[in-house]
């Protein structure tokens, strides 16, 4: 049964690939080994027992442990009547087990209708957003860190083991020979796994703040118009420690794929022709700033608004069918919510006695979290029942 699956797999990477829907496929090596077992049936091969929550696998039998707290969980196990993978962790092997069950998953998340729109301006470690609901900047995942000068100290000591063992896999000025084997004490692969661990918990932490955002921004919107960046050509700037650290490409990613999962629209819009960060609503005109100019000016007066909160606005209101703007509905939209950005400090009045426009004259007020643009928006409703 196993290997009926494999095929399967093998079979339509294989045909995604000439049909032009995915890139060419990678298969791993006997080397390498497999990481998960699948079945086609619950009848032959994996067999699970859903009342006694035991695994059947090749005459031996394997307790499952469900988290009893998991009001989810306790749900999806549940008939229509009401009756009742391998990962590394800390050095050890783990094995999950995934269920697929028939009929239709409860419903976990209250999303919002198509009528509703949100837009957003991503950059590397926030998104600004504006809809009717809230406006303002989100950080993508703020708690998706690692120590960093631990990890610097860790590859160092795991450098210096591989170089006090290996003196012939050298030249004579410190670079490495190819095709040599390298002799790997236990204490090196002890360090391998302490930085596998790092990053795993970095990781874990990054795709669950990923999905609180991504479950926030579809409850308060059913249509999602975001401008599509090229994130290798920031990584190959000065903002890849930055983009590891949020992985805004991955969020941006999800976000489509949940998207269209929940019958929701995520569209991207191309930054070309709008030129969001450029255009000034009230003269009509486009003018290019330089990065570190965070400020915009609103036409000849001396209100000054968030640079990345107004790319959010203009594409709010653009026609992006035509890739215009519409002035008219900028400015309206912009004069409804100008008390709320003034208070939140996305609109400043600026200093008459500050010299050079171009000069930035203010700090940015701080990104929000998560949780507290959910208590503003729903109250603090807990994310399972947005």
């Amino acid at each position: 049964m196993k290997r009926k699956k494999i095929a399967t797999r093998v079979f339509q990477a294989v045909n995604r690939y000439k049909l032009g829907l995915g890139g060419r496929p990678r298969f791993k090596s006997a080397k390498r080994g497999l990481r998960s077992i699948e079945g086609k049936t619950n009848k032959t091969g994996l067999k699970f027992n859903i009342e006694k929550s035991v695994l059947s696998w090749c005459k031996h039998d394997y307790r499952v442990i469900v988290d009893s707290k998991d009001d989810y969980t306790r749900r999806a196990f549940l008939k229509e009547d009401g009756s009742q993978g391998f990962k590394t962790i800390k050095g050890k092997n783990r094995f999950y087990l995934q269920v697929v069950l028939e009929g239709y998953a409860p419903v976990k998340h209250i999303y919002a209708s198509t009528e509703e729109r949100l837009s957003i301006d991503p950059g590397p470690q926030t998104i600004a957003v504006f809809s009717e609901l809230w406006a303002g900047k989100i950080k993508v995942a703020p708690r998706a860190r690692v120590d960093e000068k631990r990890i610097r100290i860790l590859q160092r000591s795991m450098d210096r083991s591989l170089r006090q063992n290996n003196p012939d896999c050298y030249d004579n000025n410190g670079v490495f020979k190819k095709g040599i084997e390298l002799i790997r004490t236990k204490s090196y692969e002890k360090r391998v796994q302490d930085l596998k661990e790092y990053h795993r918990k970095a990781s874990a932490t990054r795709r669950c703040e990923h999905g609180q955002l991504i479950n926030l921004l579809l409850s308060a919107a059913g249509e999602i118009r975001i401008e599509k960046n090229s994130w290798k050509a920031f990584q190959r700037g000065h903002f890849a420690k930055s983009l590891g650290k949020s992985g805004i490409s991955g969020f941006i990613e999800q976000l489509k794929s949940k998207a269209e999962s929940a019958g929701l629209k995520v569209v991207e819009v191309k930054p070309y022709k709008l030129k969001l960060s450029q255009y000034d609503p009230y003269t009509e005109t486009y003018e290019k700033k330089a990065l570190n100019e965070r400020w915009h000016q609103l036409g000849k007066s001396s209100e000054w608004i968030q640079r990345d909160v107004m790319s959010a606005l203009l594409l709010q209101c653009a026609d992006i069918e035509n890739d215009k703007h519409i002035p008219t509905e900028v400015i309206k939209t912009l004069e409804g919510a100008k008390q709320f950005l003034r208070d939140a400090g996305y609109v400043i009045l600026k200093p008459s006695s500050n010299g050079d426009n171009c000069q930035p004259f203010a700090s940015q007020p701080k990104a929000a979290t998560t949780e507290k643009v959910r208590l503003e928006i729903f109250c603090g409703t807990d994310d399972s029942h947005l």
